[in-house]
């Protein structure tokens, strides 16, 4: 014989039932923690674990990137070299034709992913890079004693440094990190459609320049003739073996940052496709219409 339930009961297990299923595909469809994470602003960008990226240390990092007080003279930044408009690079001979410095300012795009750092590859991590040129005497020259004192008497950047490190003291090890936190959050992949000049990239440029940072990041010697008296990764190892390597470059932005090469003998994307089109085994590189649909591709990295 079937049960019989009270009208009230009835409405209450109705609702009840409703709710409940409700509350269950609400678990399905907007898992909370998985997507909170997958949101974060920095999301996939890697970085070591005694210095993970956050937005205090991104933000002191910008800070201490665009501020004058990391040079001798005053009136200096990162920024003066790695400027945003040129793909965050910069030309030593544009800069200063009298510069000691004899190779070209890289670009800091995707840096977050490359195993090694500047052209002949002599540093491991952006933490141990970043202090270099702010005590270079051709380039910030500016002591690490120096430093601190200017930067712990602005108010600005100590109480960024308190909200990145929780101290308001500066030290050595927070403009490091904080400034490696800002490097490794500018990043260029964009996502390219389908072209001739995207299929003439893939069959020529891509063993070298791969994936979505356009680079392997590995030492290697260029196609193209060696020039002056630069070798490269051979002033490291003093090795044979390994003169005139040079660790291979991102192309992202790569249509701003010209000139090209460690030495910046080639002064634009044309020149530069077509001295590397005599070099490769390509003879398709060697029609002009073709090379110039490379270039538009290159454009849009």
């Amino acid at each position: 014989m079937p049960i019989t339930m009270p009208g009230p009961f009835l409405k209450w297990w109705a609702l009840s039932r409703y709710f409940s299923l409700v509350f269950v595909s609400g678990l399905i469809l907007f898992p909370a923690c998985e997507n909170k994470e997958a949101k974060l602003p920095f999301a996939g960008i890697p970085s070591p674990g005694n210095n993970p990226i956050t937005e205090e240390g991104v933000a002191f990092g910008r800070a201490l990137f665009q501020s004058p007080l990391l040079s001798a003279d005053g009136k200096s930044s990162c920024f003066t070299c790695h400027r945003p408009d040129s793909g965050f690079s910069g030309s030593v001979t544009h800069l200063n034709p009298h510069s000691k410095l004899k190779r070209e300012i890289q670009g800091l795009f995707n840096l977050a992913w490359s195993p090694s750092f500047f052209w002949d590859a002599r540093e491991e991590t952006l933490e141990s890079l970043i202090l270099k040129p702010i005590q270079s005497p051709d380039e910030m020259n500016l002591a690490l004693p120096v430093l601190l004192k200017k930067v712990n008497q602005n108010a600005e950047l100590t109480q960024l440094c308190l909200a990145a490190f929780q101290t308001d003291s500066i030290g050595t090890v927070h403009v490091a990190r904080a400034l490696a936190q800002f490097v490794r959050t500018l990043v260029r992949q964009p996502e390219l459609p389908d072209s001739e000049g995207k299929t003439l990239f893939q069959e020529h440029c891509s063993k070298c320049h791969s994936g979505k940072t356009t680079s392997d990041f590995q030492i290697r010697k260029s196609v193209l003739a060696p020039s002056g008296i630069d070798s490269g990764y051979f002033r490291i190892t003093h090795l044979p073996k390994d003169v005139y390597l040079f660790r291979t470059p991102g192309l992202a932005a790569v249509s701003k940052t010209a000139p090209y090469t460690h030495d910046g003998r080639v002064p634009d994307l044309d020149s530069l496709v077509r001295m590397y089109a005599k070099r490769l085994p390509a003879k398709e590189l060697e029609v002009p219409a073709r090379r110039k649909e490379l270039v538009k591709f290159l454009h849009l990295l």
